[in-house]
């Protein structure tokens, strides 16, 4: 083999031993896991799982003031008010809490649609 061909073979080589260690990256934490794993993993005294209907959403807006006096709006958390609760893990709600959007992690309900809810309970609410 001449100098090239070895380098081309070493190089190719190379890029196949990287890409093949590659690991997904998640731009947020609640996708790192698999469902179930980040269902049981939960360190604030045990999962909570329960099905229910939407009946409404109550969006959030938050203004943050920056130093030059421009102002940002972002989505805020949204509040899902719930009917027809049947409990399979733990006791649901009739409200709980979500991250505004899917970038914080956030799901994105729909009025009238019955889900089952993973969700967990930071001091003084219920989220998922």
């Amino acid at each position: 083999m001449t100098w090239s061909i070895r380098q081309l073979v070493l190089g190719l080589f190379s890029l196949a031993m990287l890409t093949g260690l590659a690991e997904p990256a998640f731009g947020c934490s609640c996708v790192s896991m698999a469902p179930c794993e980040a269902l049981w993993l939960r360190r604030d005294g045990g999962p909570i799982v329960f099905e229910a209907t939407v009946v409404s959403l109550e969006p959030r807006v938050v203004e943050h003031g920056m130093v030059d006096g421009e102002r940002i709006i972002s989505a805020g958390p949204t509040t899902v008010h719930l009917k027809d609760i049947r409990n399979l893990l733990g006791e649901g709600a009739t409200t709980i809490v979500t991250p505004g959007n899917s970038a914080s992690c956030g799901y994105t309900f729909k009025v009238g649609q019955r889900y089952v809810i993973d969700a967990y309970r930071p001091p003084g609410t219920l989220s998922t």
